[in-house]
């Protein structure tokens, strides 16, 4: 008998409310009403994030002589941003990432298994305590990261416009792209808002499946857990033989106590290592599912933060140079 739904649970319900609006949450998976703008946004929101892609790549040769390293460090590293943007926003158009969500939420969470004892509820509320608390961390730092990604050219063009009215001043975007026949700079306030939505769906994307990679892992951890407990207590035999030996050269050594299970025994023992061995399966078989979706994913956010990271070192050796 299962209990309750894990959709019940205050951290799955915080991921859900920041996925669903940008498309990542499969809603109709579980039975959810879905609408129609979310759906078509979810369908979309590959191809116009591409579109960025291109936009971010664009700007860098068109403008590759007027940039500073500064900025043509960060327009490369929003750029491959949106990249990471483009493949987190294919996830939840793919029937494999719908089933394997599906999978967590109604098999392999690890309240469908407190009622098979003491050690199984108590694993399950601990996992349940560090994935609330990870959540609510994870929620903060990507509402305030943001926030702090957009804020910093929004107060210095309107400090500059606004009350220093500075002349031939440039405006600031948080994220740089331009086409041929287009340019932002002609589009300011449209401009900065389409960028905070872009945010929005980078941040959102980013951080929530990678909380919800987190949320799997820390599960699959409880059950690793306890499977080894279960192992590390399975029942003794209650039988004990003494074994004697014969012949003059066992003559002066002691008989040799051994334990046997009786055929009751038996029958419990074969139970009990045929449920470890299914937990095992289970266990094995969500990883697997779990590598398959994520292993590409992570591949590239490996890329992302090995190249953002020499960037940024790159920038910070270089210095300010002075006039």
């Amino acid at each position: 008998m299962k209990n309750k739904s894990p959709l019940t649970l205050k951290y799955i319900k915080i991921i859900r409310s920041f996925l669903r609006p940008p498309g990542g949450w499969p809603s109709e998976v579980f039975g959810e009403k879905l609408s129609l703008a979310i759906r078509f946004h979810r369908v979309t929101l590959p191809f116009h994030t591409s579109l960025i892609v291109i936009g971010g790549f664009y700007h860098l040769y068109d403008n590759v002589h007027r940039l500073s390293f500064l900025e043509f460090g960060h327009i490369i590293i929003t750029t491959l941003l949106a990249m990471v943007t483009v493949l987190r926003s294919v996830l939840p158009n793919l029937q494999k990432f719908n089933s394997l969500l599906s999978k967590f939420i109604n098999d392999f969470h690890l309240m469908h298994f407190t009622h098979k004892g003491e050690y199984f509820e108590k694993m399950n509320k601990m996992v349940d305590l560090i994935s609330n608390y990870y959540t609510m961390v994870s929620t903060c730092m990507m509402y305030v990261g943001m926030l702090m990604f957009n804020i910093g050219p929004t107060f210095n063009n309107v400090r500059n416009t606004v009350f220093l009215k500075t002349e031939n001043y440039s405006m600031e975007y948080s994220v740089y792209y331009s086409y041929p026949g287009f340019k932002p700079l002609d589009y300011v306030t449209i401009a900065s808002i389409y960028n905070c939505y872009l945010s929005y769906n980078c941040s959102t994307l980013l951080c929530g499946f990678d909380l919800l990679l987190f949320l799997m892992i820390f599960q699959t951890i409880g059950h690793v857990y306890i499977l080894r407990h279960n192992l590390e207590n399975f029942p003794s035999p209650n039988n004990k033989i003494m074994l004697t030996f014969l012949g003059d050269k066992y003559r002066n050594k002691e008989g040799c106590i051994c334990e046997k299970f009786d055929p009751e025994e038996n029958k419990l023992v074969s139970l009990k290592l045929a449920e470890c061995i299914e937990h095992h399966k289970i266990i094995i078989s969500f990883t697997d599912d779990l590598s398959q979706i994520f292993g590409p994913i992570l591949a590239f956010n490996y890329f992302f933060h090995l190249v953002s990271c020499c960037l940024l070192l790159l920038e910070c050796s270089e210095g300010v140079r002075k006039p």
